[in-house]
């Protein structure tokens, strides 16, 4: 989980982004992972900065591979800090 939330803020392609961040949700939804808190603030504000960059249209997409409803999504992705 750890190796997602670092590598996503520098992803430059729109769907590995949006794998990213469905990955990152599968692992918080189904698996029993509990949202990590970064070691690091700069980490930190990185990852909510480009969370807060997500399209509609991604946020669509994100939710659609999760089964779940946009907000679901965004409510336990932000979980994240």
């Amino acid at each position: 989980m750890k190796m997602k939330i670092k590598s996503f803020p520098g992803r430059t392609q729109d769907d590995k982004k949006t794998k990213d961040l469905v990955d990152l949700g599968a692992l918080l939804l189904f698996s029993g992972y509990k949202p990590p808190t970064l070691e690091s603030k700069e980490r930190a504000a990185s990852y909510l900065r480009e969370l807060s960059n997500t399209t509609k249209e991604e946020w669509k997409v994100i939710a659609d591979n999760l089964d779940v409803s946009v907000s679901a999504a965004q409510r336990w992705l932000k979980l994240i800090r």
